[in-house]
């Protein structure tokens, strides 16, 4: 399940669910399983997450794919969907 908004315009926004294909060090492509482009093949970079509001005196940066695995998934997510 993707994390976050990518290309929204697309379909590729937060809560989208895909089925990973190939995954590499620093790219992932997964087909997408739900929205406008079904079937149709992507590809995810690492991005770089920074908190906004740190008292730190250093800038703290972590960067990770904006995917988590989805086994289940709540009845509000569902609603609509076709299953196969």
């Amino acid at each position: 399940m993707l994390l976050r908004n990518l290309d929204h315009k697309n379909g590729h926004s937060n809560g989208t669910r895909y089925k990973i294909v190939t995954a590499n060090n620093n790219l992932i492509t997964p087909k997408n399983l739900t929205g406008v482009d079904v079937g149709q093949m992507v590809l995810i970079p690492w991005i770089s997450l920074m908190p906004f509001d740190s008292d730190f005196p250093f800038t703290l940066q972590r960067r990770q794919f904006p995917i988590r695995p989805a086994f289940v998934i709540s009845i509000n997510k569902s609603q609509g969907q076709s299953l196969s």
